[in-house]
């Protein structure tokens, strides 16, 4: 029997049975395929001092194995041995280095071997000083939060690779059901939609298979990716409550946790839940009716972070609590305006937002914008107006008012002109 290879993969096997003008019609042909690269390829990372122990799994297919070495990841690999084992100890190498290995599955022992398997890196001894990293970290990456409706899966090109598959599942240790093959790209989307619900935020496991032109075989890791963004942190930090700086709100304001969806708001237990932010920071108002807020009461605030509303992003612990109080002072008037009449102008306000209300009002005048505010009237709580009836005829004047009470006063208002002539009422 004659044998020779037919290009890289394939073996033709020629029998003759006879000789002389029988021979074409005594001999038969047929192809046999070599056997896929062996799988489970490992080698000691220290373990030895002087050797580093190699082990791979059975190939019912393969009559024996060779073995090959390189110094670095892209080799060249050189054959190191050939073997009928599934093991083998390397000793003639220089311990506190790093050597690269692959085996490929033989039809006999020296001969018809197929594609080598992918290379896997070991060293004997301590771990050497700069270790050799992989050229490309990213060889199989998976999009974690990048998008919304889908995990991409992107991957550099393997050599002699023909096509590709990928294989996925909800826990690392799988189980593995196939979503994809013969891709022929580098990259692929596994994209949710109602015959592949992909539930937002939780994480799957992805396997990529190399397939050359007789066997598929996979990566030897395993990466996780997952759709939607998702809490990266285990608390929210630097949660801070103001103390006196509102007289209607106590300001919470902390440090943001990336991949929130997010924030609730917890006041006077961790379980009472006040109000929900997408931004690091929440203004408890005081509301008379709906959300009273007493001084000088002290509150205590806890925030914490949280996934998509669909409960499938685990939330963060909760922050360290915060204590907060807001301020005794009356509330700076609103919607401040002036009106015209003959000989004198209407100044009108609304109160402030306030826990606590005013006394009375103190309303101000200045002849210019930016001019010097002088005081001229102070008005009793509730009325909202004062009637000013010195102004010159032909002069332009601005106001400003603000709120006391016996704890103290509101900033003033901003400055509000009268209104032009053509404006005024006669």
């Amino acid at each position: 029997m004659r044998s020779w290879p037919l290009g890289k993969t394939k073996t033709a096997h020629v029998v003759c049975m006879s000789a002389g003008l029988a021979l074409l019609a005594g001999c038969g042909l047929w192809i046999t395929e070599p056997p896929a690269p062996p799988s489970g390829l490992t080698a000691t990372q220290g373990d030895h001092d002087e050797v580093i122990e190699l082990t791979w799994d059975a190939d019912p297919a393969a009559e024996g194995y060779r073995l090959e070495r390189a110094e670095s990841q892209d080799g060249p690999f050189t054959t190191l041995a050939h073997t009928s084992d599934t093991s083998y100890q390397d000793d003639d190498i220089e311990p506190g280095r790093y050597y690269w290995y692959r085996v490929g599955a033989c039809g006999a022992p020296e001969a018809d071997c197929g594609d080598p398997s992918l290379p896997v890196r070991g060293h004997a001894g301590e771990e050497p000083e700069d270790p050799e990293e992989p050229e490309d970290p990213d060889e199989f990456a998976a999009s974690q939060g990048t998008y919304d409706d889908r995990i991409r899966l992107t991957w550099q090109a393997q050599p002699h690779a023909t096509s590709y598959n990928i294989l996925r599942a909800e826990e690392i240790q799988g189980p593995y059901e196939e979503i994809a093959e013969g891709l022929v790209g580098t990259s692929y989307d596994d994209i949710d939609g109602a015959d592949n619900e992909l539930v937002r935020c939780h994480g799957y496991w992805y396997i990529l298979e190399v397939c050359r032109a007789q066997a598929c075989t996979d990566l030897p890791y395993s990466l996780e990716g997952w759709r939607g963004t998702r809490v990266e942190g285990e608390q929210v930090q630097g949660l801070t409550a103001s103390v006196y700086d509102y007289p209607d709100r106590i300001r919470l304001t902390w440090d943001p946790l990336p991949g929130t969806y997010e924030y609730t708001i917890f006041r006077g237990t961790d379980d009472n839940k006040i109000g929900t932010s997408t931004e690091p920071e929440y203004d408890d108002i005081h509301d008379e009716a709906d959300n009273p807020l007493e001084t000088p009461d002290l509150y205590r605030y806890w925030v914490r972070a949280e996934g998509y509303p669909d409960g499938a992003c685990e939330p963060s612990d909760l922050s360290e609590p915060a204590d907060g109080r807001v301020s005794p002072h009356p509330g700076t008037p609103e919607d401040v305006s002036v009106s015209a009449g003959p000989s004198r102008l209407t100044i009108s306000w609304k109160k402030g937002n306030s826990v606590l209300p005013p006394t009375h009002y103190r309303v101000f005048r200045a002849p210019e914008y930016d001019g010097d505010y002088v005081f001229i009237a102070e008005v009793t709580y509730p009325t909202d107006s004062y009637t000013d009836e010195e102004p010159s005829s032909g002069e332009r004047y601005w106001y400003r008012v603000n709120a006391v009470n016996d704890r103290g006063e509101s900033d003033r208002s901003p400055p509000k002109e009268e209104p032009p002539a053509e404006e005024r009422r006669p």
